[in-house]
């Protein structure tokens, strides 16, 4: 099988639900990287996608499929945002089109993550996406909780399938599927609140003429990985100084785990100015490794990209070639921090800048060891330029308050108990 996400972060939520249910997996942190490994149940390819022009994603995404199938891969699973970010609907197509499904059954519901879809609708703790954080999203805003809205250009190609046509006696959902496919339909969503419902959903992973679309939720039961929880390697007792945290995020539940995690714990803060950056990006980074050659403290690090009101007036194009470099500049920091201060694991908050950091380091694979929280993997780097840390990734908007701090106790203490 072979999953396709457009950032790396949700490459990494959704493969490691494989990896929990004892499949080989071997993730790909671009589609001009890819090797099939022999031994690979599962490919995880990360085609950096979403702030893409639809089309430019969509030749990706097929392109990307075609290498996978002239390889020998048969089957495909598109990974979704929860929160409908992206070019959903033409990724989508670009794999129905390459590998010859007839249809799609999407739902990017993830309970665990408290990410639901009723009546059509995707939910973020009971409420509506696009009155969440995710519709304010400078760069990407979610306009539309309806899933059938972004699928707009084929309105008589979609429909919605809920609760209770779900778990229909009557009727076997992959039958109704079936019918629903020689109607015409191409894209059917389907409700799921709860982990039963996205099994049900999983359940029709035999038909061989369609594509599952969702997020790590979807994948979880079709792994039947279960929620298991990550059991701490022995011998993995990282000093203090050893860590280093990247929160490249814009979300605000990211920048309050990375404040409570300050309440408790000292770290070493290296705070990013994004108007530095873009300024005078040499004087930025000479005036950061300054405080790094002081940084002499055996305590964590933490890099954060603090944000200027300035950079708001800008229009989204410039934002998000911005964006990039800001990714790119972080990527560049990292890579002196760690090849410096010997670091041996690293937190990474956010799916952009963690690609900018696994690319600055040189890094050509990544190989999944567990799950530390719900859609918040742990693993090992390897083939860097000399370093081989272990990393925790974790999307922007997973988790509570206190994710940072049980993600910290993870990697230092002895005993790790997981009390999500």
């Amino acid at each position: 099988m072979c999953i396709i996400a457009d950032d790396l972060t949700g490459a990494g939520d959704t493969g490691i639900q494989f990896k929990k249910a004892g499949s080989s997996v071997y993730l790909s942190l671009h589609p001009n990287h890819l090797v099939i490994h022999e031994d690979a149940d599962v490919v995880v390819i990360n085609t950096d996608s979403r702030f893409l022009e639809p089309e430019d994603a969509y030749k990706l995404v097929y392109n990307s499929v075609l290498g996978c199938r002239k390889a020998g891969v048969s089957r495909f699973y598109k990974k979704i945002d929860s929160t409908l970010r992206g070019n959903i609907n033409r990724e989508i197509d670009a794999i129905l089109d390459a590998a010859g499904y007839r249809a799609a059954v999407i739902t990017p519901s993830a309970p665990r993550n408290n990410r639901t879809v009723k009546n059509g609708c995707c939910f973020l703790n009971g409420k509506m996406i696009h009155e969440t954080e995710a519709g304010r999203d400078f760069f990407n805003p979610v306009v539309s909780s309806y899933i059938p809205d972004h699928f707009s250009g084929e309105p008589d190609k979609t429909i919605v399938l809920n609760i209770d046509e779900l778990h229909d006696v009557a009727m076997s959902l992959a039958d109704r599927i079936m019918s629903l496919v020689e109607k015409g339909y191409r894209y059917i969503i389907c409700d799921a609140e709860s982990c039963e419902d996205l099994r049900v959903i999983a359940g029709i992973e035999a038909l061989d003429d369609i594509l599952l679309v969702g997020s790590s939720g979807l994948a979880e039961k079709l792994s039947e990985g279960g929620a298991e929880n990550t059991v701490r390697p022995d011998g993995l007792n990282i000093p203090a100084e050893g860590i280093l945290i990247i929160n490249g995020s814009r979300t605000n539940i990211s920048a309050l785990q990375v404040q409570e995690a300050l309440k408790e714990r000292e770290v070493f803060v290296l705070d990013v100015s994004r108007k530095g950056i873009v300024t005078d990006g040499d004087g930025e980074f000479d005036r950061l490794t300054s405080e790094i050659e002081a940084g002499k403290k055996a305590v964590p690090w933490l890099v954060r990209v603090q944000s200027d009101e300035a950079l708001k007036d800008e229009n989204p194009d410039e934002m998000r070639r911005l964006a990039d470099s800001i990714s790119s500049f972080i990527g560049r920091l990292v890579g002196k921090i760690v090849y410096d201060r010997d670091i041996r694991a690293m937190v990474l908050i956010g799916g952009d800048t963690s690609y900018k950091v696994m690319d600055a380091l040189g890094i050509e694979e990544v190989e999944y060891l567990g799950e530390v929280l719900p859609g918040i993997p742990f693993g090992k780097l390897s083939g860097g330029k000399g370093v081989e840390p272990f990393f925790i990734s974790k999307s922007g908007g997973f988790g509570d308050e206190n994710t940072l701090k049980k993600l910290l106790d993870f990697l230092v203490q002895e005993k790790w108990e997981n009390n999500e």
